[in-house]
């Protein structure tokens, strides 16, 4: 068995991200998050942040039992979604809140 460092260069984290209006000004991001051979990732780490000047922080979740995750009542704009899983390479992910589903 591969140490858990090669296993992180050999599988890219996936992630499938579903945006839906919880009102006119209030977003949920969600999704699974799995391995680059479709495995669902449990206890995955998601992380938000608001792309500005600096990254501001706005907040984060693990994902459950089946791989997924919910970030809810968010605002218009731009954010980069970071997925981190022990063995695994962190990816990071644009998302952009406009009023759209995605």
């Amino acid at each position: 068995m591969a140490p858990a460092q090669h296993i992180g260069r050999a599988a890219a984290l996936l992630l499938a991200v579903v945006m839906t209006s919880l009102s006119c000004l209030a977003y949920t991001i969600s999704g699974n998050v799995t391995d680059s051979e479709g495995e669902l990732l449990p206890q995955a780490s998601i992380r938000l942040f608001k792309i500005a000047k600096d990254s501001t922080y706005v907040g984060g979740v693990t994902t459950d039992i089946k791989g997924h995750f919910s970030l809810g009542n968010l605002k218009n704009g731009k954010y980069s979604l970071e997925v981190s899983d022990i063995g695994y390479e962190t990816t990071r992910q644009p998302v952009a809140l406009n009023g759209a589903n995605v």
